[in-house]
């Protein structure tokens, strides 16, 4: 099969809409644990706006997909951030000279 980029775009977004339309009515696979495998896009450009009355529309470019985005509400942000506030913000730093 020979495509351009283009071609290639416009036949992945005709087969992710008929991938959600299949998927309906299916549980979504937990995510707790370690399946399903997540195709992971790392150093990669990415947005985050917001999206009233939704909440944010969070975006970046897979080199798989392209580009890519989800739509997060108001509590799930809230719970996002106190996660990371938790984990990077409030962990205490390594210091460089000895105790």
């Amino acid at each position: 099969m020979d495509l351009a980029l283009n071609e290639l775009d416009q036949l992945m977004d005709k087969l992710g809409n008929a991938r959600s339309q299949m998927v309906k009515g299916h549980p979504i696979p937990p995510f707790e644990r370690d399946e399903p495998p997540i195709s992971v896009a790392a150093n990669t450009k990415w947005t985050i706006r917001a999206s009233p009355p939704e909440g944010v529309l969070f975006g970046f470019y897979h080199p798989k997909f392209g580009p890519v985005g989800l739509t997060l509400p108001k509590e799930e942000i809230v719970s996002i951030v106190g996660f990371l506030t938790d984990r990077f913000i409030l962990q205490p730093t390594a210091s460089s000279g000895r105790h």
